[in-house]
């Protein structure tokens, strides 16, 4: 028997659209549900070899990362010593150096346009988990993962507007399952829009 909405359970359980209505209704609004992440787990992979055969191409910002990355070879020479690299832009650097010089564990980065990072380095500034905080966007806040300079992986964007957004990125962009909640209303935050990213392209 599939599980009911209020039971749980794995979107792969449902057998009929009416269960899977009554699913995404009451697990998508769910702000407490972790229902991103079985989507994710169950079509991910699926959608995305659908995409592919689609010719579906990406973002140009996808497209822009990918090539950043391929063509990276290192810290620019003519950035003074007291300036870092990040992989797309020259910042500053605070933390513990292991005896190569790469920066690893605790510590910040401070970009030219103020925003900042706080949180781990796991090899170098490019590979760190922690929480960026856009000044150029009003504060908003990403807390997830970077992987070669790219937020890779589950993400977690506090809004202004006291809501978030929660999903999946992949080479610097949306890729893969996300919702988007606001503010409260009756205690209850409010979901605002949910739905799929390949390479920053928004398909459903």
């Amino acid at each position: 028997m599939a599980p009911s909405a209020t039971e749980g359970g794995s979107i792969s359980e449902l057998n009929t659209v009416t269960e899977l209505k009554e699913w995404l209704f009451g697990r998508v609004g769910d702000d407490n549900d972790i229902v991103i992440d079985d989507l994710q787990e169950d079509y991910y992979e699926q959608y995305e070899l659908e995409d592919e055969k689609r010719g579906i191409r990406g973002s140009k910002e996808w497209s822009s990362n990918v090539t950043a990355i391929a063509q990276f070879e290192g810290k620019p020479k003519d950035l003074g010593p007291e300036w870092e690299w990040d992989g797309f832009r020259k910042c500053r650097a605070q933390g513990p150096r292991d005896n190569t010089g790469k920066l690893m564990g605790e510590g910040i980065i401070l970009w030219e346009n103020k925003d900042t990072f706080q949180g781990e380095f796991d090899d170098g500034i490019m590979n760190r988990t922690g929480t960026l905080t856009r000044a150029s966007e009003n504060g908003t806040k990403v807390t997830g993962k970077w992987v070669n300079g790219l937020l890779q992986g589950e993400i977690k964007e506090t809004l202004v507007n006291t809501g978030w957004i929660e999903g999946y990125y992949k080479d610097g962009v949306p890729h893969g399952f996300y919702r988007e909640f606001g503010h409260r209303i009756n205690s209850i935050h409010t979901l605002r829009s949910m739905g799929r990213y390949y390479r920053g392209v928004l398909r459903g």
